[in-house]
């Protein structure tokens, strides 16, 4: 029971904290209302989120639902990519297995929480977080729109290792830190909360991060608490 309450305690203290530190900085990113959610048609199709970022390929992100179980509250639904002049990209497939689908369940969602040019390629990405229900190392998706194909080129967690690179990785052990949240400033700069367990005690807090060879390094630290 301490555990589950220590735990619950950590989640809001994060979503507190960063609500506050996001809100101290303007990003490009955007989230539609989301009221929809709680009774999803299927059929129907929702705005999801948007950019503010001019050069981005992709402008608006919409879902349409393809499937919906209300007495389990679980529901999916498959991406609708738009470019800057409302124009039509692209649909993900209407499948639970396809990279561009969203599901939602009674214990999580997984949501889209960065349209942006995240490793500054020169071509625009879409970064999806997984469903998650507890404070964990955080799964990231991330499709990338090149010469009018959607593919996806990454699915994982930013893990801290050794030399202080949030590295790709699909595993990860008990005491790490990692990325929870990229989000693109207005300034052109990416940025990202992070949380981390030492075995004793959780750290989290926000971070500017800039891409390197198979991750991210920090640039700066803003913001660091200790629990």
């Amino acid at each position: 029971m301490k555990k589950l309450l220590a735990i619950s305690f950590l989640m809001m203290f994060v979503f507190i904290t960063t609500g506050i530190i996001f809100a101290q900085n303007s990003y490009t990113f955007k989230n539609a209302n989301h009221s929809w959610m709680e009774s999803p048609k299927a059929g129907q199709l929702y705005d999801l989120c948007s950019t503010s970022n001019k050069k981005s390929a992709i402008k608006n992100i919409k879902i349409r639902i393809f499937k919906v179980n209300p007495e389990e509250y679980e529901w999916n639904g498959s991406l609708v990519f738009f470019d800057q002049n409302g124009n039509k990209l692209i649909a993900g497939a209407k499948k639970e297995n396809s990279p561009a689908t969203l599901t939602g369940t009674n214990f999580g969602t997984s949501h889209v929480v960065v349209i942006a040019d995240i490793d500054k390629d020169g071509y625009t990405e879409v970064m999806i977080q997984e469903i998650q229900s507890d404070v964990r190392p955080q799964t990231f998706r991330v499709l990338k729109w090149k010469e009018g194909k959607l593919y996806r080129t990454k699915t994982g967690k930013l893990i801290k290792d050794s030399d202080g690179i949030f590295k790709w990785t699909k595993t990860d052990n008990d005491n790490v830190t990692w990325l929870s949240n990229i989000k693109e400033g207005t300034d052109g700069k990416l940025y990202s909360d992070f949380i981390g367990y030492d075995g004793q005690g959780y750290t989290s807090g926000l971070v500017e991060i800039t891409p390197v060879e198979g991750g991210y390094k920090v640039v700066k630290t803003l913001k660091s608490n200790k629990m």
